[in-house]
């Protein structure tokens, strides 16, 4: 939830920036319409002080001029005042504010306010999360043109989240946003294509590779992520390493346990054991569980740590209960081997069998001994909860990855 919350309010600020006039007069002019009570000008010198453009930035004073301005109804004002209660700049965070000053300005059609109201509702800040009413909104607003609006949409029915999934409509909304440049949508769009989620010719590989590098030459840290990624595949680290630093520098936990990867292996870097694990360790943080399945692996043969079975077997843990696969068999093992924790066969075949399903490869060997060793009984239960969690659980794929790092974070 609080990872949600932040993303949201990034999204806020971005589109609070996004909707600041640029056709004001000077300073001064503004300034003096704005005390002889004219809306508009009272909007732009708000705007001034959100920007700093010729102010002082200061949200407080922002918040003053904007609420004369949309007590006399000017859209604009009413949009960026539930803004700034949204995001707390300004005033004192109130959701219920929030959504009174949004929900005048919808009421006049502003786009960029029923986009915030999508907002609100996707991810829940004030309110229940209901996905159906955050896509009423945000369709409001994408047929208006509003790029946010489009691309978040977009990824509503790319996943199937409050509407029917339905990927041409997806691919349909991203290629709106992302012919307006917006960086996001050019990278979802692009991956589409590199999963084959739509046909040709809108997935021809050299429009999908063209939307990613602009995507990346935004500074869209997914981009980012993903061109470095293939090009340390083809062993360019020299271009790689560069770009997964961009990303990392931005906090995106895919890239941070990637070039974690890097120093740990010395692959276009010195090998570096502190800095791979000070990496994984940030990505673990934001709750990437290959993150946690490597410091579980550095801290089980000693690398850059002192060896600790026990530390161990609580990173592989943590990984293993994300749905990593080769955690579960890192887990599984550690149970039939008695490392770090009491030695218990059910466990290691409950693991090791999450693992198989997950196409995770597995010694053969051992699984059939634990088999042949447990009671019938408890097999049966093991597989039993195997497949209770495979119903209620996915497995950690570069799908799920994709899905969970890709968007505007």
């Amino acid at each position: 939830m609080l990872q949600r919350l932040f993303t949201a309010i990034l999204i806020t600020v971005a589109m609070l920036i996004a909707t600041i006039s640029v056709e004001a007069g000077t300073l001064a002019e503004d300034r003096q319409a704005a005390e002889e009570g004219n809306a508009q000008a009272q909007y732009e010198i708000g705007s001034r002080y959100i920007s700093g453009r010729d102010v002082a930035q200061d949200y407080a004073e922002a918040v003053r001029w904007l609420r004369m301005a949309a007590d006399q109804g000017h859209s604009g004002a009413q949009n960026n005042l539930g803004v700034m209660y949204l995001g707390g700049m300004g005033v004192l965070q109130d959701y219920s504010q929030a959504a009174i000053w949004l929900g005048k300005a919808t009421n006049q059609g502003n786009a960029s306010a029923q986009y915030q109201l999508g907002n609100m509702y996707y991810y829940g800040l004030g309110m229940d999360i209901d996905y159906h009413q955050a896509a009423e909104w945000y369709r409001q607003a994408a047929d208006q043109g509003n790029v946010f609006a489009q691309g978040s949409l977009g990824r509503q029915y790319l996943i199937g989240a409050g509407v029917e999934k339905n990927y041409p409509e997806a691919a349909q909304l991203f290629r709106k946003a992302a012919q307006q440049g917006d960086a996001g949508s050019q990278y979802m769009l692009s991956m589409m294509m590199m999963y084959k989620l739509i046909s040709e010719p809108e997935g021809s590989p050299k429009e999908a590779v063209d939307l990613l590098r602009q995507s990346a030459e935004k500074g869209y840290a997914p981009a980012q992520y993903t061109m470095a990624a293939a090009y340390s595949q083809i062993n360019r680290y020299s271009e790689a390493i560069p770009l997964y630093e961009a990303a990392v520098s931005k906090n995106y936990p895919p890239a941070q346990n990637n070039l974690a990867v890097h120093y740990a292996m010395g692959f276009g870097v010195s090998k570096d054991y502190a800095k791979a694990i000070e990496l994984y360790r940030k990505a673990a943080a934001k709750g990437h569980p290959r993150a946690m399945s490597s410091i579980g692996f550095m801290f089980k043969v000693g690398q850059g740590v002192n060896q600790d079975h026990r530390e161990a077997f609580t990173w592989f843990q943590r990984a293993a209960e994300a749905g990593f696969p080769e955690a579960c068999s890192n887990l599984g093992m550690v149970y039939y081997l008695g490392q770090g924790v009491q030695k218990d066969d059910a466990q290691a075949y409950y693991w090791l069998q999450l693992a198989v399903g997950g196409k995770y490869p597995v010694d053969q060997g051992i699984l059939a001994k634990l088999e042949k060793n447990l009671p019938l009984e408890k097999v049966n239960e093991t597989r039993k909860r195997v497949r209770d969690w495979q119903d209620k659980h996915a497995y950690w794929t570069d799908w799920v990855e994709f899905l969970m790092y890709g968007w505007r974070l």
